[in-house]
């Protein structure tokens, strides 16, 4: 009988995907909701009149690690690279095309109510 449930148990472990769109995502369901830090940023967008509709969030992977990068595409703003911070908040890097080149897997996670980008 033991044979057999081993049997079962490895067949039905390999049919789990591990292709979890929440996964590795600093331990959090909603990281906009669920990181403190990163709760304020946004926050701080939807209480701003600058240019709040040029302002987005994206999560993406760098290093194996989740990271956010606060980016905007306003078209008359002179601004920096975007940062890129980790699940902590710290400020991992900005301005380093070198290190934006190994990220991967960005997609939108957060944008304001009057968005006006294409990304």
């Amino acid at each position: 009988m033991k044979p057999v449930l081993c049997i079962i148990l490895v067949f039905v472990s390999s049919c789990v995907s591990h292709d979890d769109p929440q996964a590795n995502t600093c331990n959090v369901n909603n990281p906009i909701e669920d990181l403190p830090w990163l709760k304020k940023e946004v926050a701080e967008f939807n209480g701003s009149d600058l240019e709040r509709a040029y302002w987005f969030i994206t999560k993406a992977t760098y290093k194996s690690e989740t990271v956010f990068i606060v980016r905007n595409c306003c078209p008359n703003c002179s601004t920096l690279p975007p940062p890129v911070y980790a699940c902590n908040g710290v400020l991992l890097f900005r301005g380093n095309d070198e290190q934006y080149n190994d990220i991967s897997g960005e997609r939108l996670i957060w944008k304001s109510p009057e968005y006006a980008c294409t990304f």
